[in-house]
């Protein structure tokens, strides 16, 4: 990239933190500048950012004017964007493009160049490089949320050792794990009930054990199923109904716009009539369609048919699949596969998960009729052209059953 120094030249785009423009001028925002200074050196003073951030809120810095209303005051991406403009407000330059060209021009430094070396040293040790990174799986990930209603995504941690009582570092029984935590990073802007985190085996082991349950005794789950296709026969006769009367009333659209054509050929309606009247036709023709095509897609009796017997089958597949899932992995390759089943279990019948702050779970299990019953459809369509060679399966390697299709 070709910079070029050109101070004559106009400027453009937003002035930084510090700075207002005028004219072909851009000078010093005092009130805005001993700001900047005061967060370089909390930085090199080792103050995390959030701290940096409630000092600022809490001495009532100013912010830069914004075209859009701020929803979170200080935010990390705003200080981080000053210490990232180091370079600029120790040696006073503002880079802007114009035509594809890069452009620098003076202006008036904001921090002292000794300040700016003391940071960028403090910025290069700082830099992390995870070594000892592990990876965990988590069985729930997309699926838990906190009440500030964001998912809680997963965080994997490695930790060294610990200080005792003598404050000497002793070596942990257990270095890595794992937690699912609230993306937040507001704390005004989090819930009250909100939980912050929840490690991840106490929570995978919990809806694991949930949907195991449900497996074995599908009951419940069938029941609701149930309801659910009764309320879909209703709604269905409701359809039937109102489908022959959007038909008959779109029949009678089609008779008046022949009567006004009529009326318009017989000299007794002027061309501006009939247009005006056929446009008030066409409105309603195509309002009483839309009402007719929702009516039509709400009718599910021919695909529900069977759908107890097919979910019966489909959740008895489910369950012959449990003993395999839950003895132990002879190897990594194993560990995997049975790992990917079990999540695919987990997304067949858990919808929502929601954890509160004393860590109760609360778990929304549904089913996807029409899903599961294309899903059989499609699985009975592969077995029919499939060509399959049965072999026999020795203990020591068995094979996962095929519960998916």
């Amino acid at each position: 990239m070709t910079i070029k120094t050109c101070p004559w030249k106009s400027n453009t785009g937003q002035d930084r933190y510090g700075y207002q423009r005028y004219g072909e001028v851009i000078e010093v925002v005092e009130e805005e500048a001993k700001w900047v200074r005061k967060i370089f050196e909390w930085y090199l003073e080792k103050v995390p950012l959030m701290e940096i951030r409630n000092r600022l809120i809490e001495r009532d810095a100013p912010q830069k004017g914004s075209s859009v209303p701020r929803r979170v005051r200080w935010a990390k991406t705003s200080i981080q964007s000053i210490l990232n403009a180091a370079r600029e407000y120790a040696y006073g330059i503002k880079r802007y493009t114009r035509d594809g060209e890069v452009f620098e021009i003076s202006i008036p430094p904001i921090i002292d160049l000794v300040t700016y070396e003391k940071f960028v040293l403090l910025r290069q040790a700082n830099k992390t490089h995870p070594v000892h990174h592990v990876k965990i799986d988590y069985l729930c990930s997309g699926l838990v949320y906190c009440p500030c209603d964001k998912k809680m995504k997963g965080l994997t941690y490695h930790r060294l050792g610990r200080k005792n009582s003598k404050g000497q570092m002793v070596p942990r029984k257990k270095t890595e794990g794992g937690n699912y935590y609230c993306s937040e990073k507001y704390p005004e802007m989090r819930h009250p009930d909100c939980p912050k985190s929840i490690g991840h085996k106490l929570l995978d082991d919990y809806v694991w054990n949930k949907v195991v349950e449900v497996l074995k005794d599908p009951g419940v789950l069938l029941g609701g199923a149930q309801r659910y296709v009764n309320s879909l026969s209703s709604r269905a006769q409701e359809s039937e109904i109102n489908i022959e009367e959007l038909t008959k009333q779109l029949d009678e659209l089609t008779l008046e716009r022949q009567w006004v054509i009529t009326q318009a050929r017989k000299g007794k309606l002027t061309d501006e009539d009939m247009d005006y009247q056929l446009a008030n036709l066409n409105i309603q023709e195509l309002s009483l369609k839309k009402k007719l095509n929702n009516h039509q897609q709400d009718d599910f009796s021919d695909k529900l048919k069977d759908w107890e017997s097919i979910t019966k089958e489909y959740l008895e597949n489910l369950s012959e699949s449990l003993d395999w899932l839950n003895e132990a992995p002879l190897d990594e390759e194993e560990r995997v596969k049975k790992f990917q089943m079990k999540q695919k279990l987990v997304r067949v019948l858990v919808e929502k998960i929601v954890i509160d702050k004393d860590r109760q779970i609360s778990i929304t299990i549904a089913m996807d009729l029409l899903k599961i019953i294309a899903a059989q459809a499609r699985a009975v369509h592969i077995q029919s052209v499939g060509t399959y060679t049965h072999k026999p399966i020795s203990p020591s390697s068995p094979r996962p059953p095929s519960i998916f299709g």
